[in-house]
Order: structure tokens, then C-alpha cells, then sequence
């Protein structure tokens, strides 16, 4: 399953977005490289919405199972007034609506010998009503007519409310994600979930732990040696060079090689915790979820991430989307970040640029103006960012001081000045 593009109206800070297009693993019309042709990258200033629309994507595919899995929608329809110093609002007769376009494979309707062929186009689609104060969800999946084959009055979605199927497959990671403790009360409240809510769950709740490698790779081992290794090389193909998973457990913990040095997952920096955290994360559902006749690699479906670069060196931002994209190629990757350096390893067509005006609804444009290759003050100052200067603001008033005081008095001095403050070198 993949997800072409999204309708969305009243929902958090959006009034109407009337097509959203996404990147997807074999489209008709490939527009980005393609080297990142399964990757979207949402990028906006803080609260404009970025989060917003990954939400709407987890709910528009998932919405007929998650509203029975311990989901509580809050604060989904768009708060247009408010009494003065509350944010409580009366909901009553208010929805907001989502409509997502979505292709499905032989994966999602349980037609094995076709597990990878594209068979229909659905129209998923989710509601949050309103009342009083509190919210709800209704969604339905309908087949597109006209598309692909099978029974065009009929759309197969049991797999969706089966644990095990391939089908439907979704995850998603909010911004606040970490590794839990394997003897924390946290897996037994993410365990009251349902399986297909507990993997996009981290969207919608801060602190949503992610399941630690310990509690389920060396029971796998025991198991499968195949699929052991097959996910011990996923990990290592996804690690930059500098470290590396050695396949061994010491007192349930995973080591790792950093540097020529062994040391346990928990000895690890944040920036490696928490990027080992979601692919192990990811590694584990799509094993729960991938038939023993099929390579992990082989699974269609949609992967959302809140910032992409969350703890991570400016080093891996330019690499951690190829990286992502190269190892997993039948994925659908949709992320956010704020960083240059991530969007600087994309391509136009990859990028989706989300405003949000002082007063007034947000908005999704997609540029045209080029990203790859351009560095980070490149695009620190394009319409990207829209930045005046990527210097401080007290260094941009400096220059301009300087810059007035050449072009009033053409004093030599003062024009070294300038050139040496602005090459970055110390005062003589």
C-alpha cells in the first residue's frame, strides 16, 4: 500500500488542502531522482503543520481499525475562536475531514501469488465529528472505479483488522521517541493498544516508547537464523561506517562496534539511541508483519517521520534519507525536519513546503526551485527557508554599520574592517 495524495479540511491549523501529492515506489510519473523516489520531506517553520499531516495520514489508512484500539482523538478539528484565555471550544456540529488516495497490491488483499502487483485504487477516508467537548472518529476505505482489476463493487480491508496480514502496513514516529526499558510499565500500557494503533501511536501521544531490540531480536534468533541475519544487516546497512551491530547479546543488550570500541546499546550517544531505536522499531513490525517466504525488503507500505534528524549530526542529515530510501525500496517514506542539510540531499520534486501566515490557516506548496547540492546557506536563504541571512542577527547589524560607515566615508580602514568581519576573521 502506498498513499498518492491527500485532501484534508478543518484539521488543526489547515483550513483545506485540496490535493497534497506524495512520492511513491513505482508511480507512473517518477519526478524526483530516482534514488529518493519513495521519499516526501515536509518541511516548515515550527507549528505550521507538519505534524498535522502525517496525523492525517495515519488516520485516513488506519481509521477503520485505530478508533477501536485505544485512540482518543483530541484537538484534531480546527479551533477557530475560543473564549479568552481557554482553549476550550465547543465542538458540537464541527468535523474535519480527511481523504487520502491510496494504491493497494496483492499484499493488502490477500492475493499471494500477486503479493507485489498493484490491484486497485481506494479512497480512504476519515471524519472527526464533534460534540461538546469531545471528538470522534468514522472512517471507510471505497475502491475506485475504473482502476486496475478485480471486482470493482468490493474492497477486501479484513486484513486490516488482522494482527498478522501484511496488509495495510503503517508505522509512524512523533518527535518525543525513545527506546523504553524492558522492565517499564511502559510495554504493558503500549501492549492495552492494538497493534495496528501501537505502531503509529507515537503521532499522537508524547513519550510513546519505541520496542527495544533486547525483547524480541534474540528470541527471533532462536528461531530463524536467516531472518536473524537478514535484519542484522539491515541494521549495520543503515549504520554509518563508524559503527556497526556485532550480532551479540551481553545481559540481553545488544553490542555494538563504535569506533573499534564494544559497547552496549544503552552506552550508546542520543543521536545513535534514538536512530537505532526506530529502525529496530520498524524492523520488528515488518518482521511481525512479513510472510516467511518474503525478504523483510520486500513489503510495500507507508513509513511517517517527525523530525527525520531528531539528535543527529549535521555529517548523517545529508545521508540518513538516501540511506533509508536505498535499504527499504518498496517503502513510502513521508518525514519532516527543519534541517538544510536534509533537504539538501532531496530534489524539488521530493519537498513539500508548508506556510503558516501569522493569522489565517496554513498552506502546502510545491517549489520548484532547486534544493540537491546547494549548500546550507544556499538554502538558509531561498524561498525554502526565506531567511535574509544565515548569520546572527547581532553579526547582520554589525555588517550593515560597517558597510554604511565605507559607503559614507570611503575610509580604507574601515573597508578592511568590513572584508576581514566578513571572511569570518578576527579584528587586526
Amino acid at each position: 500500500m502506498y498513499i498518492s495524495q491527500i485532501r484534508v479540511s478543518e484539521l488543526r491549523s489547515y483550513h483545506k488542502i485540496e490535493r497534497l501529492k506524495f512520492e511513491y515506489p513505482g508511480q507512473n510519473s517518477i519526478r524526483s531522482s530516482p534514488s529518493v523516489s519513495n521519499v516526501t520531506l515536509l518541511l516548515g517553520t515550527n507549528g505550521a503543520g507538519k505534524t498535522t499531516i502525517l496525523k492525517a495520514i495515519a488516520l485516513s489508512l488506519l481509521g477503520p481499525v485505530i478508533q477501536d484500539s485505544g485512540f482518543k482523538p483530541e484537538c484534531l478539528i480546527r479551533r477557530i475562536g475560543g473564549t479568552a484565555g481557554t482553549a476550550k471550544e465547543d465542538l458540537s456540529g464541527r468535523e474535519a475531514n480527511i481523504q487520502a488516495t491510496v494504491e493497494l497490491h496483492g499484499q493488502d488483499l490477500g492475493i499471494a501469488e500477486e503479493f507485489e502487483s498493484e490491484i486497485a485504487m481506494a479512497t480512504a477516508t476519515a471524519t472527526v465529528k464533534g460534540r461538546g467537548d469531545y471528538e470522534s472518529v468514522t472512517a471507510t476505505y471505497s475502491k475506485k472505479s475504473g482502476h486496475v482489476s478485480g471486482n470493482e463493487s468490493n474492497l477486501d480491508i479484513e486484513g486490516l483488522f488482522n494482527d498478522a496480514s501484511p496488509a495495510y502496513f503503517v508505522v509512524g514516529y512523533g518527535a518525543t521517541r525513545r527506546v523504553a526499558s524492558p522492565n517499564s510499565s511502559e510495554l504493558h500500557q503500549d501492549r492495552r493498544r492494538g497493534l495496528r494503533y501501537q505502531r503509529v501511536a507515537g503521532l499522537f501521544e508524547d513519550y510513546v516508547t519505541l520496542f527495544p531490540m533486547k525483547l524480541w531480536l534474540p528470541e527471533l534468533g532462536r528461531k530463524s537464523e536467516s531472518r536473524f541475519m537478514e535484519v542484522g544487516t539491515l541494521v549495520n546497512d543503515l549504520l554509518p561506517s563508524d559503527a556497526r551491530y556485532t550480532g551479540q547479546f551481553d545481559d540481553l543488550q545488544p553490542i555494538f562496534v563504535y569506533r573499534g570500541t564494544a559497547l552496549p546499546f544503552t552506552a550508546l550517544s542520543d543521536g545513535y539511541r534514538g536512530f537505532i531505536g526506530v529502525i529496530s522499531d520498524l524492523l520488528y513490525h515488518l518482521h511481525l508483519a512479513c510472510p516467511e517466504s518474503r525478504k523483510l525488503t520486500d513489503l510495500a507500505g507507508v513509513v511517517l517521520i517527525d523530525d527525520i534528524d531528531l539528535h543527529l549530526h549535521p555529517s548523517w542529515q545529508r545521508t540518513v534519507l538516501q540511506t533509508l530510501s536505498s535499504a527499504f525500496p518498496k517503502l513510502q517514506f513521508v518525514v519532516t525536519s527543519h534541517s538544510p542539510l536534509v533537504l539538501s540531499s532531496l530534489y524539488a520534486a521530493n519537498v513539500r513546503l508548508i506556510e503558516s501566515p501569522p493569522i489565517g490557516p496554513s498552506t502546502v506548496t510545491a517549489l520548484d526551485e532547486r534544493v540537491h547540492g546547494l549548500n546550507a546557506d544556499q538554502l538558509l536563504t531561498s524561498s525554502y527557508f526565506g531567511l535574509e541571512s544565515s548569520r546572527s542577527p547581532d553579526q547582520v547589524r554589525k555588517l550593515t554599520k560597517l558597510a554604511d560607515t565605507v559607503s559614507q566615508s570611503g575610509n580604507l580602514d574601515a573597508s578592511i574592517a568590513f572584508l576581514r568581519e566578513l571572511a569570518g576573521k578576527e579584528p587586526e
